[in-house]
């Protein structure tokens, strides 16, 4: 899709999102606080993915599934060297844990593991936002 869109629209896209991200990231830390812990681990993985897809569309990298963004993340910025690999092996971390949250049934996340994902799903958002 983003590479049919012409520059002012693949920006607007871009900064959607991004907005996404930063509003999933705020659901999330309000689940947290209110104990909802499972849909707090599914939208921590969400912002994460809204922001990646922000990164791979503002350079009309093509991906049509959440492996494929996975997979477009670790080709094009993580093997490159243009992003840590800690950040690609975190992205996968989320994603994991947000397939565990939403289809195992015997899955409870723990509210100090999620506290401490938090902040670093803002950094990585962040470090997403700059590229």
């Amino acid at each position: 899709m983003s590479e049919t869109l012409d520059e002012e629209s693949r920006k607007s896209l871009v900064l959607y999102r991004l907005g996404q991200a930063e509003s999933t990231l705020q659901d999330a830390e309000l689940l947290l606080v209110n104990d909802r812990l499972n849909s707090a681990a599914n939208r921590i993985y969400y912002a994460c993915f809204y922001a990646t897809e922000a990164l791979l569309i503002k350079y009309a990298i093509r991906a049509t599934t959440h492996a494929g963004v996975r997979q477009m993340f670790g080709l094009h910025f993580v093997q490159s060297g243009k992003v840590d690999t800690k950040w690609g092996r975190f992205l996968s971390q989320v994603e994991s844990m947000r397939e565990g949250a939403d289809y195992d049934f015997f899955i409870h996340y723990d509210k100090d593991e999620l506290l401490e994902i938090l902040p670093k799903a803002k950094e990585f958002i962040s470090i997403l936002s700059q590229l």
